[in-house]
């Protein structure tokens, strides 16, 4: 299913940072409705109790404080979401399916350079 015109996105991968607690986080992509940004975050890689490899993406609205999506890779699974449209979250699960090995690709490759530079 195609995009509509609408929609444009881009992809962001140097955006690293780390959070009050010290966790890595990084802005993936953005995805554009109406002009309003939608952020994708990686907010961390962690082992599934079968020591499965995840990761939990974030999906923040630009227009809305309180509106967000949380989803785990690789199942492209939602777990939360609030203000996003039965029609937004297929949007977004459709771009997380297409995009996901490419994500984890480059995931990896920023955590290797990260890991070599000082903190």
């Amino acid at each position: 299913v195609p995009l509509h015109a609408r929609w444009i996105f881009y992809i962001i991968l140097e955006e690293i940072w780390r959070d009050a607690e010290r966790r890595i986080l990084m802005l993936y992509s953005r995805l554009y409705k109406n002009e309003v940004p939608w952020s994708f975050y990686i907010t961390k890689q962690y082992d599934d109790r079968d020591g499965g490899d995840n990761l939990a993406i974030r999906v923040e609205r630009g227009d809305d404080d309180n509106a967000f999506s949380e989803w785990r890779l690789p199942d492209v699974a939602c777990e939360k979401s609030f203000g996003f449209s039965e029609d937004d979250l297929l949007v977004i699960e459709k771009f997380l399916q297409d995009n996901e090995s490419i994500i984890w690709d480059d995931w990896r490759k920023e955590m290797r350079e990260h890991a070599k530079s000082p903190a």
